[in-house]
């Protein structure tokens, strides 16, 4: 006797319309938890996208959130020049954040036309998405230059001249009184080139003034124990103090060591560099008096000028050097 073929009965296309269901589900459901961690929102609402040709994305940690406010609002000065909508894609929180390759991936997703990314490393190892049509999205870059990827163009500092910026600074708190100390805190990551500029810029800015005594102190336990130390010294002696860091990291850093060490109430001066929201907490406490960065919208304005640049003639500026912006505590 032939066997007949068993025909899916009424129960079989339940259960596959079920299982289909719930798959599906599961997919909306991680795509809208994944972007309510992230603040998706253009300075230009994103129904423009439909009447504007291209589209922009600007992203990176929640720790520069700020920063890349402000980096989006100078793109956004000139997206209609460019027929372009802007998209923020920044975490909402620090617990919420994501990794910079993910917010990257993102921008692949939607397609983007191109990228401008806060790199939080020189070490930062990315892959850069490409378009449905195979092309890589430019790139464009600011925070930290990092050779591990390709990227169009670097938007960040001239260390010799943001070297003789600190080294005015310094002579500036020192002239409102009889001379002190200056304490340069660095760590091992300043020991590459562009921070040995920096180092050595503003050490020469300096040196002409006998009343300002210079000490480096490296960030490592115990040479900060001799800089807690030293500090107390020169409190009894009445002498005036200045600390000044190279990098974020050691801005931060540094401003922990002193509220640990109940130091941050003495009087004591603090240059730092950076623009995240921990080096903004640290100033409005008054521990740290001054914080340098560079203009981020003007960043911002320089990035889609140098991605259309790129587009339109296939080449554009590597790197670029902003102004720089002084913030001061308001205490």
């Amino acid at each position: 006797m032939e066997n007949k073929k068993r025909k899916p009965t009424l129960n079989t296309y339940l259960l596959l319309f079920m299982l289909f269901i719930l798959i599906t589900s599961a997919i909306i459901v991680f795509f809208m938890t994944f972007s309510t961690k992230i603040s998706a929102n253009p300075v230009e609402d994103l129904s423009e996208s439909e009447t504007r040709s291209y589209h922009i994305v600007v992203l990176g940690s929640y720790e520069n959130a700020s920063f890349l406010k402000l980096v989006c609002s100078g793109a956004e000065k000139h997206s209609e020049k460019y027929n372009a909508v802007i998209q923020y894609y920044v975490p909402e929180s620090q617990a919420e954040d994501i990794s910079i390759q993910s917010l990257m991936d993102y921008a692949g997703y939607v397609n983007a036309d191109g990228i401008i990314a806060y790199i939080d490393s020189s070490e930062a190892i990315l892959e850069v998405p490409a378009r449905i049509d195979g092309t890589q999205i430019p790139l464009v870059t600011t925070g930290f230059f990092s050779s591990n990827f390709t990227q169009v163009s670097f938007i960040g500092n001239n260390y010799w001249e943001l070297g003789k910026k600190l080294a005015d600074e310094t002579i500036d708190y020192f002239l409102e009184g009889v001379g002190g100390i200056a304490y340069i805190v660095t760590s091992d990551s300043t020991t590459n080139s562009y921070y040995s500029s920096l180092l050595t810029s503003l050490q020469s800015g300096i040196k002409d003034y006998n009343e300002i005594e210079c000490r480096v102190i490296n960030q490592n336990e115990s040479e900060l124990s001799v800089l807690q130390t030293g500090i107390q010294e020169s409190i009894k002696a009445e002498k005036d103090i200045l600390l000044i860091c190279l990098t974020e990291e050691d801005t931060i850093k540094t401003a922990q060591t002193l509220q640990e060490a109940g130091l941050e109430n003495e009087g004591i001066g603090f240059i730092g560099f950076g623009s995240s929201e921990t080096s903004k907490m640290y100033m409005e406490k008054s521990i740290i008096k001054e914080l340098i960065s560079v203009d981020p919208e003007k960043i911002g304005e320089l990035a889609i000028t140098e991605l259309f640049e790129y587009r339109n003639k296939g080449y554009a500026n590597s790197y670029i050097t902003p102004d720089i912006e002084i913030s001061r505590s308001p205490w």
